[in-house]
């Protein structure tokens, strides 16, 4: 991140400076905070679009040559968008989870890490190859379509234009939202600790406005109905008898048929539904 590119053409014996943000701390600090959520109460989505370092950061100390953060520093964080644009895909709450599972099972976790390591290792090269083998088998355009032409490609370069081209000053709003949100975290926090009744979770406040909370709420919905009903008339054990079994079933017999739908998609050449969200 200190060799990012100028985002101005400069001379050729101009040494470019380093920036004057540490930009890998809020970075890494996100990453956490995903995994943190994830332990705490386990929410399907925690996407959270836009939401990543490099939009508060704009929102703090402003864009473009005025700002508190260098051009340099600006032009970095943009670089980052691949892995800030959504939380949908981090690795850490996956790997939390199933490291979390591997302690249920008594399973060495020195073995699952080493796992954990593999997988990573096979996956990213795995990856690169899948993306280089599509560009050359069947062009570049057979990738860049969809969302992959209209918004992870261009959005961070098109956004890092107009800081840079049309500067904006801090956001006065948008701080004083993020204080209020803050507060508001802070009191479900208190209320969820000192009253055992109280239903709302500070984690469903930062979530509830994800992209994906719009395909997820009436069917999270339902199952709390479904819950609260047994809970009241079957009591625990029927709870935990029936319908956890039941409903583990049912997301079991969704992922299982679409993952090998998908794979077989992949080996027929033939384009299958997917499965997704």
């Amino acid at each position: 991140w200190q060799n990012a590119p100028h985002p101005h053409p400069s001379p050729a014996n101009q040494q470019i400076t380093t920036p004057q943000y540490p930009l890998p701390a809020p970075f890494r600090w996100n990453d956490e905070r995903r995994a943190r959520i994830r332990a705490e109460l386990g929410p399907p989505a925690h996407d959270l679009h836009h939401a990543g370092p490099d939009q508060a950061l704009s929102w703090m100390f402003g864009t473009g040559k005025t700002a508190v953060w260098s051009e340099q520093s600006q032009t970095a964080a943009k670089l980052m968008f691949w892995f800030n644009r959504a939380y949908r895909g981090h690795p850490q709450p996956i790997q939390l989870e199933g490291m979390r599972i591997a302690q249920v099972m008594r399973i060495s976790q020195r073995k699952f890490w080493g796992a954990l390591l593999l997988a990573g290792i096979v996956g990213t090269v795995s990856g690169f190859w899948a993306q280089l083998h599509c560009y050359y088998q069947y062009g570049m355009s057979s990738k860049i379509v969809g969302p992959a032409a209209w918004a992870f490609g261009p959005e961070p370069y098109n956004e890092l234009r107009s800081w840079l081209l049309a500067p904006m000053p801090t956001n006065t709003n948008g701080l004083v939202a993020v204080v209020v949100g803050f507060l508001v975290t802070l009191l479900l926090n208190f209320l969820r600790l000192r009253l055992n009744y109280f239903p709302l979770h500070p984690v469903g406040f930062a979530t509830s406005t994800s992209w994906s909370m719009n395909c997820l709420w009436m069917p999270l919905l339902i199952a709390w109905m479904i819950k609260v009903a047994l809970l009241r008339y079957g009591g625990s054990k029927t709870y935990r008898t029936i319908a956890v079994p039941f409903a583990l079933g049912l997301v079991l017999g969704e992922f299982i048929p679409g993952s090998l739908w998908t794979i077989y998609g992949m080996f027929s050449d033939v384009k299958t539904y997917g499965f997704w969200v």
